[in-house]
C-alpha cells in the first residue's frame, strides 16, 4: 500500500536545459530513488506516466567485437555535465521516426566511466547477455526489451545487475520487488538498445544515453532508448533551488486564495482580505518594476 508521506523533492516538467535552471542539479534523482520517493509520495507516481529523466548515464561501447553497457551515477552523468554539446549530439543522432539518439563520446570519457565502475561506483553488462527480445522494428528500430514478475522472477546474472541498479541498487533488490509487489507494481520492464544496433552505433567510438523512468498502474518502466526526450518536455524530480522555492511558495499562495474563493467564499474574513492585499501589492510592485526596466 503505498504511503501518503510528502517528498521533500519536487517533480520538475520542461524542457531540460530549462528544468537544470530550477532546480539543485546535485540532487537530480536516480531511477531507483524516484521509485522510492514514489512509494511514499502518491503524487509522484501519478507523474511517472510523462517520464522520468534520471541522474542515471549510460555508456554504449566495443570491446572485443561486443558491445556493452555501462551504468553509472549522477557524479558520472556526462550528459548532465555537458548539457549543451549532449542535446545537439541527441538532436543529430535521431532516427528516421525522430527516436533515438545518443551523446558521443571520446577516449577520455570511456576512461572516465570504465574507471568509475572499476571503483564500484557502476555496473557493466554485455548486452547479448541480457536476452533482449525485439520490439516493432517499424516504430522501434533497433530496440529491445525484458521484463519479469514483481512477485516471481527468474533473471540471469547480468539481467538481474542491471535490474538492481535501476531498481534499488544491490543489497535491496529482493524486499524492493516485495514492496512492488505489495504496492500494485506487479511487472518490471527496461528497454535497451538491441546488439547488433549498439555494435552499429558505437562501431568508430563509445556512445552516451539517458535513463528515463516511467509508469503506468501496474508496471514500473525502465527506458535506455530514449535519450530523444531529453530534447523535449519531461519531468526530474530534485529539490527547487532557493529562487524557484520561493516561487513556488508564492503560487501555492495564490492557489489556495483562489481555492478558498471558488469552495467558501462565505469564509472570508480579515486574514484572507490581508493575503489578497499582500498579493496585489507583490503584483502591483512586480508591474512597477517592469515598467521602469522598459523605460
Amino acid at each position: 500500500m503505498l504511503q501518503n508521506t510528502k517528498s521533500e523533492y519536487t517533480p520538475v516538467k520542461g524542457r531540460l536545459e530549462d528544468s537544470v535552471l530550477e532546480v539543485i542539479p546535485e540532487t537530480i534523482q536516480h531511477a531507483h530513488e524516484i521509485l522510492r520517493e514514489g512509494l511514499k509520495d502518491k503524487e509522484i507516481f501519478g507523474y511517472i506516466g510523462n517520464d522520468y529523466l534520471t541522474a542515471d548515464f549510460g555508456m554504449i561501447a566495443l570491446e572485443e567485437g561486443e558491445p556493452v553497457i555501462y551504468l553509472v551515477g549522477r557524479e558520472h552523468n556526462l550528459i548532465l555535465q555537458n548539457l549543451e554539446t549532449s542535446l545537439k549530439h541527441i538532436e543529430q543522432t535521431r532516427d528516421k521516426n525522430g527516436t533515438g539518439g545518443y551523446v558521443k563520446l571520446d577516449n577520455a570519457d570511456y576512461e572516465t566511466i570504465i574507471t568509475a565502475v572499476s571503483e564500484g561506483k557502476g555496473i557493466r553488462v554485455a548486452l547479448k547477455e541480457l536476452e533482449l527480445e525485439e520490439r516493432e522494428p517499424y516504430y522501434w528500430p533497433g530496440h529491445g526489451e525484458f521484463d519479469f514478475e514483481t512477485a516471481c522472477y527468474d533473471l540471469n546474472e547480468s539481467q538481474k545487475s542491471l535490474a538492481e541498479w535501476v531498481s534499488s541498487r544491490g543489497k535491496e533488490f529482493a524486499p524492493t520487488m516485495d514492496l512492488f509487489s505489495k504496492s500494485g507494481i506487479n511487472k518490471v520492464n527496461i528497454m535497451m538498445t538491441l546488439p547488433d544496433y549498439a555494435a552499429r552505433s558505437a562501431v568508430t567510438e563509445p556512445i552516451g544515453v539517458a535513463v528515463y523512468l516511467s509508469s503506468s498502474e501496474e508496471c514500473a518502466y525502465f527506458d535506455l532508448t530514449k535519450s530523444w526526450y531529453a530534447r523535449d518536455e519531461n519531468y526530474v524530480l530534485a529539490k527547487l533551488n532557493p529562487a524557484e522555492e520561493a516561487k513556488a511558495a508564492r503560487a501555492n499562495k495564490v492557489s489556495a486564495a483562489i481555492e478558498t474563493l471558488r469552495s467558501n467564499p462565505e469564509s472570508l474574513g480579515e486574514r484572507m482580505v490581508q493575503n489578497l492585499r499582500e498579493l496585489i501589492e507583490k503584483y502591483e510592485e512586480g508591474w512597477a518594476g517592469r515598467i521602469d526596466s522598459e523605460k
